[in-house]
């Protein structure tokens, strides 16, 4: 059984519990400690924060993802702009 909703700041892991943590930037549940690390080192993190200093709402994994391939492609046609 998982435990969704809360973070625990404690060392304690009840039997059978899995801790999961929420990312505040993302507003998602990422898994646990090494899941955790590692979300803050992905693509969709780093785009989320910008997102949240220009005080836009975060995106879903998948909704990030198809936003940078739009910015990939517009960044494409300046290139080839005359």
């Amino acid at each position: 059984m998982q435990k969704h909703g809360t973070i625990s700041s404690g060392n304690e892991n009840t039997e059978g519990e899995a801790r999961q943590h929420k990312c505040s930037t993302c507003n998602a549940f990422v898994g646990d400690s090494k899941q955790y690390r590692d979300h803050f080192k992905s693509e969709w993190h780093k785009h989320n924060l910008k997102r949240k200093t220009r005080q836009l709402p975060p995106l879903t994994a998948e909704e990030c993802l198809a936003d940078m391939d739009l910015n990939d492609s517009k960044s494409d046609l300046q290139d080839y702009s005359f």
